[in-house]
């Protein structure tokens, strides 16, 4: 335990404790040391360091079993079944495997087991220690379904490693209307269900979480749904709050599984889910970007011509953004975080934005309403002119678009994902007063709480949403110590339930503020990430 304090890089300890080869006495002996091993156990436990324990798993082995009948020394002999142990903070506790049968053995006779022990050595090296299980082993064995949370976090996340984005084109990879992504069915009450990400797309082995527009669509009943880490546990957060009947888009950055999955779980009724893939976050340098965040700044509106066009868009209207060399986007950018609203559709629509140039993707960026404001945050490839086209499907529709940041060349500005968690929550008093938010703004601390750290963060990751709104309004996230801007991140009718994600730049004082532009609404935040400086 106190190598395991000095944090000196060790990744396997092996140590031994002998005598359990009891061919006599084996009732007391046994006992004996069990008791010791139980001590020992505590005494670890209480050695580690606080910030090792949820890292720690302990896994007992053994060169042999044990026979089920004792031998004339009130002992027994040498078998090929055993039991074994794994012990940690991150294991799930019960049974694994089937006890063995004694119907029919005679004495000398040994135990069948059900679990070949190098199941047990391949769920400890791929889903503990990071894989290399087909390698170490020689050959693919089944694996034990023991742990609810990985190394690095208490929660079951990826390791807490700093990762660049690369953006790509927008590309379907899940809707359950059509089949695509493996399933046909929409997901039902209180359902999770696993998509397969990495190793998908394009989306390398070392991806460590990905940039997913995530729409429910048809809902049967009011629900939202939840997308995290595969195999970490469940986060009480949503990323998706859809109306019956409605199409309701949000982006979400999304962790990855050790099994390369991530989970989506559907609160109630049943709900079509679609999942288009804008980018993803890697650990290597290859094609990674960094992060600059901006505050807030308007690039289009079609209702007064800033951007170039007034306007709204038709069906089947487009029109190409300008998006380097304003608001603080340098040219050679290769993605800017973009926030696009539909403003009042005269149908119901859809709005795609990808990079000028490229084919058309059959995917969306937003979904909007007849008569809706709808805001949908966007991370978005930049064309080589650094350019993007935005595209109306339905009706006619005008369109808004607020910069928060862009990616390029850098040090800084690399993505941690961290465990999903609720920081405010005024209907409940969680981070803030017990009371809706209005003319006072909100400010929410970010760095030092939360799983950000106190240093080294520039922006966070959050997911916005506000709840029974007493007029139509918007809602608007800024830095700390700066000017309200002329933006938005959320457009709600009155009292409605909607979400979207946000990339926030933290004041100087690590903080960020919420404003509600009419009216007063409960407000949710829960963080999933932050940018390192």
């Amino acid at each position: 335990a106190r190598l395991i304090n000095a944090n000196i890089g060790l990744r396997v300890v092996d140590t031994g404790f002998d005598g359990f080869d009891t061919h006599s006495s084996q009732p007391q002996e046994l006992s004996s040391l069990l008791a010791d091993f139980d001590t020992a156990l505590k005494v670890f436990f209480n050695t580690l360091a606080p910030e090792f324990r949820s890292r720690v798993t302990l896994m007992t082995y053994s060169e042999f079993g044990r026979t089920s009948w004792s031998n004339d020394s009130d002992g027994t002999d040498h078998g090929t079944a055993n039991s074994h142990f794994v012990i940690g903070p991150a294991v799930k506790g019960g049974l694994y495997g089937q006890r063995p049968s004694l119907a029919g053995l005679d004495q000398w006779d040994r135990m069948n087991f059900s679990v070949d022990f190098r199941s047990l050595y391949a769920t400890v090296l791929d889903r503990w220690l990071g894989g290399g299980a087909a390698t170490v082993l020689g050959g693919t064995f089944e694996q034990l379904d023991l742990y609810r949370t990985s190394p690095d976090s208490g929660s079951g996340f990826p390791p807490s490693t700093t990762a660049g984005l690369v953006p790509i084109s927008p590309l379907r990879i899940l809707d359950t209307r059509a089949g695509i992504g493996g399933r046909t069915t929409p997901l039902g009450s209180k359902e999770k269900w696993n998509l397969r990400v990495r190793g998908v797309s394009g989306v390398p082995s070392d991806a460590t979480a990905v940039v997913l527009n995530l729409t429910g669509v048809g809902a049967t009943t009011a629900t939202y749904l939840t997308a995290w880490a595969a195999g970490a546990t469940m986060p009480g957060t949503s990323n998706v709050n859809v109306g019956p009947g409605e199409a309701v888009p949000n982006l979400a950055v999304v962790g990855i599984g050790t099994s390369g999955d991530i989970s989506l779980f559907n609160a109630g009724g049943s709900v079509h889910v679609v999942a288009d893939l804008v980018g993803f976050f890697r650990a290597g340098s290859d094609g990674a970007t960094a992060l600059s965040s901006l505050a807030p700044s308007r690039l289009l509106d079609t209702r007064n011509g800033t951007g170039g066009r007034n306007g709204a868009l038709g069906p089947d209207g487009f029109l190409d953004l300008q998006v380097t060399g304003r608001g603080g986007v340098p040219l050679g950018s290769a993605g800017a975080v973009l926030n696009v609203t539909a403003v009042d559709p005269t149908a119901g629509t859809y709005l795609t934005v990808w990079p000028t140039g490229e084919t058309q993707p059959t995917t969306s960026s937003v979904n909007a309403g007849p008569g809706l404001t709808v805001a949908n945050l966007v991370i978005a490839k930049l064309a080589a002119n650094g350019k993007v086209r935005i595209k109306n499907a339905l009706g006619a529709t005008h369109v808004l678009v607020d910069v928060a940041g862009y990616f390029g060349d850098g040090t800084g500005g690399r993505y941690v994902s961290v465990p999903p968690k609720r920081i405010v929550d005024t209907r409940s008093g969680v981070g803030a007063p017990k009371a809706k938010v209005g003319s006072a703004p909100l400010v929410v601390q970010i760095r030092g709480a939360n799983g950000v750290p106190a240093s080294g963060a520039d922006a966070v990751q959050i997911n916005l949403t506000a709840v029974g709104p007493t007029k139509d309004t918007y809602l608007t996230v800024y830095p700390s110590g700066t000017d309200l801007p002329n933006s938005s991140n959320l457009n709600l009718p009155a009292n409605s339930v909607r979400s979207n994600g946000a990339i926030a730049r933290l004041g100087a004082d690590g903080k960020i503020v919420v404003a509600v532009g009419s009216g007063a609404s409960d407000v949710l935040v829960d963080v999933v990430g932050y940018f390192t400086t």
